[in-house]
């Protein structure tokens, strides 16, 4: 039966066909195509090459496989989660005399990957994206090609048997290695040991004293910062293969098989025998390209066959494991243990297992909040009361604060058997004890691309007044880490702005770590302010703000960076299937691209639960929300042509938080004249999943 390489079927091929304004293009791939399907050696033959042994074919050539992710904390991903795939294949000896055959299993995920050449006809040649594609073959080093046993030459077909599973790191490469997770938990002792270090040396005390002054904080709580700063980045140093810091991705992989008479590995490509090697020690070159689609391969000397059998997986966060309390992350020492119960706590157990932490928000104290000083019932707050807080609070009379975070962990984070969910509460205030305070979880498991989907009871944001009570929620994806490791691709074109730096400025780096993609739910108006519309966008000035509407906002910070073609500042169009989306960028030195998307308050919040998804793809990101998950609507959409879409590890983040009023311009509502809550502000969070 012929293999149809990236296509499923030859219905499928015409279908591309139609698409293909060139026919020279066309030509290319079915050659390419039929060549894949009919090589093999001249006196022997493989068939019923099944990847995939004894699974249920109820959906056909697709097993489908759900993953709940219980051993990935240490290990990284695996699939199967226990044990291993059990593949096989029949090989008849056309021979004269028995002999051995070599052969060799591949996989590579489908659903999220760069195509793997580029050019026409002429001038086929290799893509270098495609060597971010995740692929593999057998998981230990070294183990690069399985030998059969002795196959008679009796002209009659023998079963090789086999196994393999999927694994992070499938390419073994150190860039990931580092210190074994059983060695990396911080303790206080350690954190201790090396404030004493930074304390007994002069030049580096005093550099943390004028740190402590510029960012005003205390210097026992700088040395303590820079402690965990420190601890966290001696995990990446050592011979341990950290599987975890490049995990399998969701969605579906192909197989590939295949087999050579030893007297013809020759005839292989290099990077086809060892795919953990580098053309030249520079780059990756992807086993499917040189199998698939590389004008000058030798078709003649093995046989290759992609198998039609396909796995399609889904990741489940299994939010019961555990909330782990990080010591690396918490930034007001020292932790209190209180509120910590038998889920939520720092133990070896939950160190192990639990696959969510407790997020603590960065405290920016240059950021002050100036907030009226009166706790109050949101419920029964009015507009009129609003109003007169604005007129009769002059900025004199405002309460100096800043937005704070839990001087106890466990205290509002809290997983809820009865209610199947992790429960955050943004905690109420008292008038001896006014705070505003933001609660947030953080995934432990990272991932690269997929449609990450949370179903979340976010808590109302309005009330029967129409009135906000000073609560962002948020969905939205950050980098996994901060080394060398987890740098997003090179942005060619003068560099990134990192994210530190502040207003315009000419300080640029070729990479970084730094990755965000964000749904934030916010109270503002649904346009930007008329001095942004001025690329043929008119202002829409006949479209007013409906008072129950809430604003999802979309963004991904790509860090200004100059790569793509269309980038542009200001409210400008990307047309996506007929349809426009007008992402927003405050100027040339931003950081960041933000649409934003009106909904009905009530619609989505007066519900048990409302379903958010981020669809992040190697070339586009596409934000979606919906009541259930058969009828989601797009809210936003960028690609490659006006952004920069990350391709490192990230991980999930489910906030409850307080944003400045400076943060979202044109918003009716100031922070700082929202009363502090004197009642806890509850949502849950029941599910996430990446397929």
């Amino acid at each position: 039966m012929l293999k149809f390489g990236i296509f499923e079927s030859q219905n499928d091929v015409e279908k591309f066909m139609e698409k293909i304004t060139n026919p020279r293009i066309y030509c290319l791939f079915l050659l390419g195509l039929l060549f894949a399907a009919c090589s093999h050696g001249p006196d022997y033959e493989v068939k019923e090459f099944t990847p995939l042994v004894g699974f249920d074919h109820s959906h056909g050539d697709t097993v489908e496989m759900e993953t709940a992710m219980q051993n990935d904390i240490f290990k990284g991903i695996l699939v199967p989660e226990n044990g291993y795939f059990k593949m096989n294949f029949k090989v008849k000896n056309n021979g004269s005399k028995d002999r051995r055959f070599f052969y060799k299993i591949f996989y590579q995920n489908e659903s999220y990957k760069f195509i793997e050449y580029t050019g026409g006809v002429d001038s086929v040649s290799y893509n270098p994206l495609a060597s971010e594609n995740f692929y593999g073959s057998w998981e230990d080093p070294g183990d690069s090609i399985h030998i059969t046993p002795l196959i008679p030459a009796d002209g009659a077909f023998h079963t090789i048997v086999d196994s393999f599973r999927i694994v992070g790191n499938p390419r073994n490469e150190p860039l990931y290695f580092g210190k074994s997770p059983e060695n990396m938990r911080p303790t206080s002792d350690k954190i201790e040991n090396v404030v004493k270090a930074i304390k007994n040396e002069k030049a580096w005390y005093e550099s943390i004293i004028e740190k402590a002054t510029s960012k005003k904080r205390s210097v026992e709580e700088q040395l303590y910062l820079d402690a965990l700063w420190i601890l966290s980045h001696e995990r990446d140093k050592g011979n341990y293969n950290c599987r975890w810091k490049r995990n399998p991705r969701a969605g579906i992989y192909s197989f590939a098989l295949v087999v050579v008479t030893p007297d013809k590995t020759e005839t292989l490509p290099r990077e086809v025998i060892n795919h953990e090697i580098k053309q030249g020690d520079s780059i990756f070159i992807n086993p499917y390209y040189s199998l698939l689609y590389d004008p000058h391969r030798d078709t003649t000397g093995y046989f290759f066959e992609r198998s039609e059998q396909v796995l399609k997986t889904r990741f489940n966060f299994d939010l019961s494991s555990g909330i782990y309390i990080d010591p690396l992350k918490y930034t007001n020492p020292p932790i209190d243990s209180t509120d910590f119960d038998a889920l939520c706590n720092f133990s070896d157990q939950n160190y192990r297992k639990a696959q969510v932490e407790q997020f603590f928000h960065n405290i920016d104290k240059n950021w002050v909040m100036n907030n009226v000083p009166l706790v109050e019932d949101y419920a029964k707050f009015t507009y009129e009361d609003y109003k007169q807080l604005e007129k009769n609070f002059p900025e004199n009379k405002l309460r100096h604060d800043y937005i704070s975070i839990t001087d106890s962990p466990c205290e509002t984070v809290a997983y809820s058997s009865e209610d199947e969910a992790i429960v955050l509460t943004n905690p109420p205030s008292q008038n001896d004890n006014m705070r505003k305070e933001n609660v947030g979880i953080q995934s432990r498991i990272g991932f690269s691309y997929g449609k990450i989907t949370a179903k979340i009871k976010f808590p109302e944001m309005l009330n029967d007044y129409n009135v906000w009570n000073g609560v962002t929620n948020a969905f939205w994806l950050i980098y996994d880490e901060e080394g060398d490791w987890n740098q997003r691709r090179p942005c060619e074109t003068e560099g990134y702005i990192p994210k530190s730096e502040v207003g315009e400025t000419d300080v640029r780096v070729r990479q970084t770590f730094y990755t965000e993609i964000d749904i934030e739910i916010v109270k503002a108006s649904r346009h930007w302010p008329p001095s942004s519309y001025y690329n043929e966008i008119p202002f829409p000035e006949n479209e007013p703000d409906n008072p129950r509407d809430i604003i999802v906002t979309c963004t991904n910070w790509d860090l200004a960076c100059l790569d793509p073609e269309n980038f542009n500042v200001g409210v400008f169009g990307v047309d996506q299937n007929g349809r426009t989306w007008l992402p927003h960028r405050w100027d040339h030195w931003y950081k960041a691209l933000t649409m934003k998307y009106a909904v009905n308050h009530d619609s989505v919040f007066k519900r048990d639960f409302y379903y958010y998804q981020i669809d992040w793809q190697p070339e586009r990101i596409i934000w979606r929300i919906g009541k259930d998950k058969e009828h989601m609507v797009e809210v936003g959409y960028l690609d490659t042509s006006v952004s920069s879409i990350p391709n490192n590890q990230m991980n999930f983040i489910v906030t409850q938080e307080y944003h400045h009023s400076a943060w979202w311009p044109t918003t009716e509502f100031k922070q700082e004249f929202i009363p502090y809550p004197a009642k806890p502000i509850v949502g849950k969070v029941y599910s996430i999943e990446i397929e």
